[in-house]
């Protein structure tokens, strides 16, 4: 029986910089060890999609597994899977997380403070209260995941295809739920539904008590919730399957423990610690 380890350094490339000869981190660094594992396996460059082209470590992954793009079910999904937040076929799956917006008097929605600070108990409650909506038949079922961040399940005659509602610019406007490919009924029908539990969100949230005490003390509200990377199921062949091959997974990321699962890899649920060293050995061992 022959095995194999597939050691991934999410995040280790980098850009060069003059400080380093024009050098980037991983080249100007010391690296015996990596040098010997180099040496004992086999190394590439490996290119997810094209040459030049940074993909996300989701997308990234999906393809250093073997799988076309056409097939990837988006981030939604994975983290869902990964959190254990059922997902059922047809369902879409949203990266959604509540931020502090600032509403103008001609309706403009801006976003006024990523994430604010809150304590758990507050998240906790305001997960709570917007956590189940309906817009005909359309459904939406919020999960916490950690702190302010969540997953959103959306039901009914949905599409994954609409476009991420999170503008990332303190000060900017959001995004208004619209379809990724033009005029399509379903996308249509699945971004007016998310754009009223959006509204719905504000609404409910502004009024919440714990809102009225940090406005009592002066603190920025937590009234609102963008969304982005919808994902849905796809048809997918499992890893054992398509390679002959077994695998473990081990590692700390919600994502990668949803990938593995999607792929149908064992998973080992690792933690991460203030010592990447040790985390490192302790999963080679």
């Amino acid at each position: 029986m022959k095995r194999a380890v597939l050691i991934l350094l999410d995040g280790l490339g980098d850009r060069s910089y003059p400080e380093l000869d024009h050098q980037t981190p991983l080249q100007a660094a010391h690296t015996p060890n990596l040098d010997r594992l180099a040496t004992l396996g086999s190394s590439a460059l490996f290119h997810a999609q094209r040459p030049g082209l940074a993909s996300p470590s989701e997308n990234a992954h999906f393809a250093i597994f073997g799988y076309p793009p056409q097939q990837f079910p988006g981030r939604g999904l994975l983290e869902a899977l990964g959190a254990e937040i059922p997902v059922q076929p047809g369902e879409v799956a949203l990266l959604a997380h509540f931020n502090s917006l600032d509403i103008a008097n001609d309706g403009v929605v801006s976003l006024g403070q990523n994430r604010p600070p809150c304590r758990a108990a507050e998240a906790e409650e305001l997960s709570r209260a917007v956590a189940e909506f309906h817009h005909g038949d359309i459904g939406f079922r919020y999960y916490q995941s950690k702190g302010l961040d969540g997953i959103l399940v959306v039901t009914g005659p949905v599409t994954s295809r609409i476009i991420d509602t999170d503008c990332f610019v303190e000060g900017e406007p959001l995004i208004e739920p619209v379809p990724q490919q033009g005029a399509d009924p379903l996308e249509l029908k699945t971004a007016q539904a998310l754009k009223a539990y959006l509204l719905w969100c504000i609404k409910t949230l502004t009024s919440h008590p714990i809102n009225q005490t940090r406005l009592q003390q002066g603190q920025v509200l937590i009234n609102g919730m963008v969304t982005q990377r919808p994902g849905c199921w796809q048809q997918v062949e499992p890893f054992s399957l398509r390679w002959g091959l077994r695998g473990v997974s081990l590692t700390s990321s919600i994502m990668y423990w949803g990938l593995s699962r999607y792929l149908g890899l064992d998973i080992k649920r690792c933690e991460d610690t203030a010592e990447p060293g040790l985390d490192l050995a302790q999963r080679l061992q």
